[in-house]
């Protein structure tokens, strides 16, 4: 089970931006021994383990599982975890530069298969690097955080209006993420203090030295940032090239960050993607001026609110002021993503008949 049902978020910055910063000196291969900064030693029951490279089930990928202690600072306490890893090998040996690491943001979402996204639309990244990725520990094809079921999950965020301030609506979101709270603690409490961005940067750090390498270089959007900057801040020594892609706020609390996520995101909304929208109004009939592609977007809103959509098997009602942010590219560029926001916007008639893939979000 997962615990976020999303769409993989793919953007040619990833191939575009893979040079941005130049090599870091190298270090051993070893991850038994422990870098400078408190990183705790590797026991050689999980520095000595072998990768068993097998097909995986769907894609081009191969896959292969690691066993990580459950605690990096105590890893005789506890049962081991499993980390699921995946690679698309260089395409080209004699070009070969290296690992790129990748990630999956969320936090949450599943990184098993982000490999597959990069080999096939950057052929020069592909030949060069030995491309790799993991489910994080606690997601996915990895021991996994277990708390309810995936319609109680997705209640969290598609119950009721969320732009009811009420008391009443304000008192119900908080019940359900109280509920949702105590369903992880009562399946899966025993493993939630060591489901961290700390213990998940060791895991990484095995990951490299079982492939056999000094260094890495590291591709992350999102959440997957905060990955990255902990791993290369943990391991400075064992980085080359790495890339952060959408970044998160790194000096406040999660907390504040997503309190103020979702006012960037109005401000795309407003100040870029309307005024984009209504200089297409030839393509997309929302309206020739922002004003009307927004009341456009409301009455569309309203439709949904008194006729839900199926999408995939699931109801889509209108939990958000908002559709799903553009992506941080240059506002004035008509990039694929607004155009299929644009046109799921253009057929409120044909909402049973989605686009065969939903606007990329991370």
């Amino acid at each position: 089970m997962h615990l976020f049902t999303k769409p993989a978020r793919w953007a040619t910055a990833a191939a575009c931006g893979l040079l941005a910063l130049a090599a870091l000196p190298a270090s051993p291969a070893s991850a038994a021994g422990a870098e400078a900064g408190g990183a705790p030693a590797v026991p050689a029951r999980y520095a000595q383990q072998r990768l068993d490279w097998q097909p995986c089930r769907t894609g081009a990928l191969e896959c292969a599982s690691m066993t990580v202690p459950r605690d990096w600072y105590h890893p005789g306490t506890g049962a081991d975890l499993t980390v699921a890893v995946s690679r698309h090998r260089a395409a080209d040996p004699a070009a070969r530069r290296g690992v790129l690491m990748m990630a999956a943001g969320g936090p949450g979402a599943s990184g098993l298969g982000r490999p597959a996204g990069p080999a096939a639309y950057s052929p020069k990244v592909a030949a060069a690097y030995d491309i790799v990725g993991f489910d994080q520990r606690g997601v996915g094809a990895s021991t996994q955080v277990l708390c309810s079921d995936q319609d109680t999950v997705d209640a969290l965020f598609t119950s009721g209006d969320l732009r009811d301030r009420s008391r009443r609506a304000v008192d119900a979101t908080v019940d359900r993420a109280r509920n949702f709270v105590r369903d992880c603690e009562r399946r899966s409490g025993d493993l939630l203090p060591y489901i961290t961005t700390d213990q998940a940067v060791h895991d990484m750090d095995l990951f490299r030295a079982l492939l056999g390498e000094s260094k890495v270089s590291y591709y992350g959007p999102s959440y997957a940032t905060l990955l990255g900057a902990y791993y290369a801040t943990e391991f400075p020594r064992r980085v080359d090239r790495v890339v952060l892609d959408s970044n998160i706020g790194f000096t406040g609390s999660w907390q504040k960050f997503l309190t103020g996520q979702p006012m960037s995101f109005q401000r795309r909304f407003e100040q870029d993607f309307l005024p984009w929208l209504a200089a297409n109004d030839a393509t997309y009939h929302r309206g020739r001026t922002a004003e009307e592609a927004k009341a456009s977007y409301e009455r569309l809103r309203r439709t949904l609110s008194d006729t839900p959509s199926t999408w995939r098997g699931r109801r889509s009602p209108p939990t958000t002021s908002t559709p799903p942010p553009p992506p941080s590219s240059t506002a004035a560029t008509a990039s694929p993503n607004w155009r299929r926001c644009s046109m799921y916007w253009s057929t409120p008639r044909r909402l049973r008949r989605p686009l065969a893939e939903p606007w990329p979000r991370n």
